[in-house]
């Protein structure tokens, strides 16, 4: 299932209005259908396609970030539900039954629904009124695909981005949200200051790291062992104008950290870094 998937963990992307828990629990409403799911994943995919470049054939999927809340027995889809194969998560020593589906849209506009075994499980068929362009069209006010050039059609497609979604069933959830409550008190009892934000393991294992104290904000780049490539650094303080420009380069011989403060992250609501 998981082939030709865009990797946009060497991105670190950061609000510096504040910081919150990577998992949230305060999902609006139980999920009950198939319908409110597909719902979710058309939301990611609004949110998201503008984060995606421009390439032949580019598939992001973004993890929701919100454990959401799962009644299975009011799903009308029973050969679906039947096909969903639960994950034991810990959280505070203890094991929950969670849930986690993929969604991604196929370039004809069906939606492919994976299970946690990347199985898939379910086929959705495209509404009869798909336009695979429809965020290229309303982002740049045409109506053709004739008024747009290749890469902003390669760009403004809804196909590129696909949505992972955790789902609890709702009997465990008052319990996982207290258990999730005194995970959050105890982390922020041990850490008085402004946590460092850490980008995932890329497949290069490079490292970008953010940390804010005070009003300065720190960015560090760090290297595996034995790493020996030079390594540039851009910046870019609005994704909708995608104006990234070369912030830095550093030479990662014989170090294995190169740390600086970012002095124009302190003028901007929100910056972004990638490390390449």
């Amino acid at each position: 299932m998981k082939t030709n998937i865009l990797s946009l963990t060497a991105i670190m992307v950061v609000s510096l209005q504040g910081f919150s828990s990577a998992l949230e629990t305060d999902a609006p409403e139980t999920i009950t259908s198939m319908g409110q799911i597909a719902e979710i994943a058309h939301a990611t995919q609004e949110f998201f396609w503008q984060l995606v470049p421009p390439m032949d054939d580019p598939l992001y999927i973004h993890p929701d970030g919100i454990v959401r809340a799962v009644d299975w027995k009011k799903f009308k889809n029973k050969d679906f539900t039947s096909q969903m194969t639960a994950e034991m998560k810990t959280v505070s020593s203890s094991m929950y039954p969670v849930y986690r589906l993929t969604v991604i849209e196929t370039r004809t506009g069906e939606l492919l629904w994976h299970n946690s075994l990347d199985q898939l499980v379910w086929q959705t068929p495209a509404p009869l009124d798909y336009n695979p362009y429809f965020f290229a069209f309303e982002h740049w006010n045409v109506d053709s695909t004739e008024a747009l050039d290749t890469q902003n059609l390669l760009w403004g497609r809804s196909s590129n981005v696909g949505a992972e979604i955790l789902l609890l069933p709702e009997a465990f959830m008052e319990s996982y949200e207290e258990d999730v409550a005194l995970e959050a008190e105890a982390a922020a009892l041990a850490a008085p200051m402004a946590m460092m934000l850490l980008s995932p393991p890329t497949v290069t294992n490079l490292m970008l790291a953010i940390g804010v104290e005070s009003n300065e904000v720190e960015v560090g780049v760090y290297f595996p062992s034995g790493y020996t490539n030079p390594v540039d650094v851009f910046v870019c303080s609005s994704l909708m104008d995608w104006d990234w420009s070369l912030f830095t380069n550093v030479s990662s011989v014989g170090i294995s950290e190169f740390t600086w403060i970012d002095e124009t992250a302190t003028n901007s609501s929100s910056h972004f870094w990638v490390a390449a």
